[in-house]
């Protein structure tokens, strides 16, 4: 990785405008959630590098956005948006948590999600009505 990165605004910048999939694989290994962010945003990330930026958990704001910029991601593969789907079932509870929210959303639109999963997600109990609509 370039050594003019010397803050963590500037890693950033660079996981938004880099081209490099191997530079932005290192990227996605920095402890800054916005930086990681950033990667799942860009296009140009290998699929390896999507798959170790799918979050432990979406319990977290910042776990639900990188779950939004993966299902949106172009080269997401199914296994991961599966895992991102798990993650979600049971936080998609109507205005309670507007960013779950919001991630669910992106997952359903997305045609790489799984439908076995997208069901599981909408038949659960805490699912709110309005997110089934």
């Amino acid at each position: 990785m370039n050594s003019r990165l010397s803050s963590p605004k500037d890693y950033q910048d660079r996981a938004r405008e880099s081209s490099s999939a191997d530079e932005l694989d290192a990227l996605a290994r920095t402890p800054w959630s916005f930086v990681q962010l950033a990667v799942a945003e860009n296009p140009n990330a290998a699929v390896a590098t999507l798959e170790i930026l799918v979050p432990s958990s979406a319990a977290e704001w910042h776990d639900q956005d990188i779950i939004i910029a993966l299902a949106r991601h172009p080269r997401i593969r199914p296994e991961d948006l599966r895992r991102c789907t798990l993650l979600l079932v049971g936080s998609v509870a109507g205005g309670r948590n507007q960013h779950a929210f919001a991630a669910g959303v992106a997952l359903a639109c997305s045609l790489v999600t799984p439908f076995d999963e997208l069901v599981a997600l909408l038949g659960h109990p805490a699912t709110s009505t309005e997110f089934r609509k």
